[in-house]
């Protein structure tokens, strides 16, 4: 099937449709259609007045910064979505190439691929991975949490034509942070590539998959931790009496939630009026309000305190909504004798609210155990044990050590800033 205006030649009707409606230079004196282009038997376009308008004064255009093409602005983000724009700025390990993308909201893109011919997906996954989780890690110790999405490239033909195509199954954005289990997620995401692989061999029958190509991996901006006035705690939340939400006005609820750590009130704890001014005992020089996730290093070393900050995911189970507690969304680099953790709540409009934790295993116990008695909690890795002397092994010897070579005589960190060294390791 080929377009009669540049006598490029395409695999359906779907695709010709496309390059009809965002694509093809040689249709700029054609109306642009709202809806999906009709295509004939023979691959020529069809559309009536009621589904069409005049691209000149109904459709603002904008110019792209790449190709100089007009765009129509209800198409301009596929449109820069092109693997065209999609140009190599620089290859930083064999098979991993950094991605020049122009969208305002990403951060990085990467393409990896395989000197190796796979048609097996699994194996492609299986021999990238420790690639990906390397890419993905160094923007994670800078950023704290992203959004991540996969979209694989595989070469199809059907034998016995002189048919070719590039296909393409993308993922979701799935957020991701600094305690998220890496390999997990990227387990999640290629079941998800592989399932979608699998459906379109059986809805398109006649193509067979020729080559995998290669996989890009796309780490965009994730910036909902942005701290305002007040927020209602989920009643499951607060009848556990171990948050306190303090009732500001102001978009200052980080610094108050910091100040009922450090001066706690035995009446009214939730009111700003049982604190003196935060200003009086902490220092935030060159930082603005709402303070984000991270400018929290900033201000653990003017003020010489640790904070660790902690979110709620909701669920739903057995007909009701169940809160449980996630995280830490922040973890510091280094625990100090003044420790605070706080709680990041959300709302329907995207406003977010620092809280201050008074009693972390009150607060998460019930989602971890049904012990009786008193659970001691690793706030690193919200694992819960029955002693302390459990918990402050755990913390020395198991919390996720961030180490070099083995074996290494290096001194080894924990994450609660703890540094020892050991023959052999």
């Amino acid at each position: 099937m080929y377009c009669r205006a540049c006598n490029k030649k395409f695999s359906s009707k779907y695709h010709l449709a496309r390059h009809l409606r965002e694509s093809c230079r040689y249709r700029n004196e054609e109306p642009h259609p709202l809806k999906k282009i009709k295509i004939d038997e023979c691959g020529a376009s069809t559309s009536n007045s009621t589904h069409s308008i005049t691209t000149s004064h109904s459709i603002d255009n904008i110019e792209c910064p790449i190709c100089d093409e007009q765009v129509p602005k209800n198409c301009f983000v596929g449109h820069m979505r092109r693997n065209s724009h999609r140009t190599v700025m620089s290859s930083t390990d064999e098979g991993v190439e950094q991605l020049h993308n122009p969208m305002r909201f990403r951060i990085a893109s990467y393409r990896f691929s395989s000197k190796h011919h796979h048609i097996d997906p699994s194996e492609f996954f299986t021999e990238i991975y420790p690639k990906v989780l390397s890419v993905a890690s160094k923007y994670l110790s800078k950023w704290c949490a992203l959004k991540v999405n996969f979209e694989l490239f595989a070469a199809y033909i059907i034998p016995g034509k002189d048919m070719f195509d590039l296909k393409s199954f993308n993922t979701e954005n799935q957020i991701i942070t600094i305690s998220s289990d890496l390999s997990k997620l990227y387990e999640e995401l290629i079941k998800i590539i592989i399932k979608k692989m699998s459906e379109f061999q059986e809805r398109d029958s006649g193509w067979s998959l020729q080559q995998i190509m290669f996989l890009e991996v796309n780490i965009n901006k994730y910036n909902p931790l942005r701290a305002s006035s007040y927020i209602k705690l989920p009643k499951e939340i607060e009848r556990k009496r171990a948050v306190i939400n303090i009732h500001n006005q102001d978009n200052k609820c980080f610094a108050w939630a910091v100040n009922a750590a450090l001066f706690p009130a035995s009446v009214h704890p939730e009111r700003i009026s049982s604190y003196p001014h935060f200003s009086t005992a902490l220092n935030f020089d060159g930082l603005e309000f709402p303070l984000k996730l991270k400018d929290i290093p900033v201000f653990e070393k003017l003020n010489n305190v640790s904070v660790n900050v902690f979110g709620i995911n909701s669920l739903f189970k057995n007909g009701k909504t169940v809160y449980e507690i996630v995280g830490p969304y922040y973890f510091t680099k280094s625990r100090r004798n003044i420790h605070i953790n706080l709680l990041l709540v959300t709302d329907d409009s995207g406003n977010s609210h620092y809280c201050y934790i008074k009693n972390l295993a009150r607060l998460v116990s019930a989602q971890k155990s049904c012990h009786n008695g008193r659970p001691y909690i690793c706030d690193g890795c919200l694992q819960f044990f029955r002693t302390s002397e459990h918990l402050e092994s755990h913390q020395t010897h198991d919390c996720n050590f961030l180490c070099t070579k083995l074996p290494t005589t290096d001194i080894k960190v924990n994450k609660f800033g703890l540094v020892f060294r050991k023959e052999g390791l």
